[in-house]
């Protein structure tokens, strides 16, 4: 199977389990009719807890769709539509993430609370250079600040991966070694993103480079006192 049939089977995969968790997790405050705010020292407050896992289980496929390059360029009014959706709603994940992050510091450990406060932010800042860049109409830079975002956002969907070994092993993890692979999974993937991003600039470039050689050797070539086609 190639690589670009698999690229959406892998994305689509890692998107079922933060999906379906933020189903069941939105679902159970409803129905426990909790999802007021809340301030209190005992548990997170419901409502930024409710828009985090509805607004992270939207982003998801979301987001995967929008990093596509065939997707994208196949449905382009498509991707211009649900863009809008996608930078709104992981906005909102990410910011509620760093409210209860801060919050209730005292519901994680101290390892994963302190990457939530970085890639947290980092989230939301990639999104809005995002779109800062379409604005501009860098369409380069749009796409690489997007990957950058949806990378920080996926290791909710990716981290079962990470942790089965540990668990098939150790049984139960101890806290410290669950937040450090949880914290080690926000690096991994953003280590990847820009991998990803560096290896399309060089594709660009080198084909950029062959192209422009291969026009310098057409001009060699041709006759003395033949003039260069006009541009039109």
């Amino acid at each position: 199977m190639k690589t670009r049939k698999l690229v959406p089977i892998g994305l689509f995969l890692a998107c079922i389990v933060p999906v379906l968790a933020g189903i069941y997790r939105g679902s159970t405050i409803l129905m426990d009719g909790e999802w007021a705010l809340k301030f209190e020292a005992t548990r997170v407050d419901r409502l930024p807890l409710f828009l985090h896992v509805i607004c992270a289980g939207l982003y998801y496929p979301l987001g995967a769709l929008q990093v596509l390059p065939g997707f994208r360029s196949r449905h382009a009014k498509w991707h211009r539509k649900a863009g809008g959706v996608a930078v709104a709603t992981g906005l909102v994940a990410a910011l509620s993430s760093v409210w209860m992050s801060v919050m209730h510091p005292e519901a994680r450990g101290p390892i994963l609370t302190s990457g939530r406060l970085i890639f947290g932010p980092l989230w939301a800042l990639f999104l809005v250079l995002g779109v800062r860049a379409i604005v501009k109409r860098d369409f380069r830079s749009h796409g690489e600040w997007m990957v950058r975002a949806f990378a920080v956002a996926m290791p909710a969907g990716t981290l079962i991966v990470l942790v089965a070994p540990f668990a098939i092993v150790l049984g139960e993890l101890p806290p410290v070694l669950d937040e450090c692979i949880q914290a080690f999974a926000w690096v991994l993937h953003l280590g990847i993103a820009e991998r990803l991003i560096r290896r399309k600039r060089n594709a660009v470039a080198t084909a950029r480079h062959g192209s422009g050689h291969r026009d310098r050797q057409q001009e060699t070539k041709r006759p003395v006192g033949t003039a260069a086609p006009l541009s039109r």
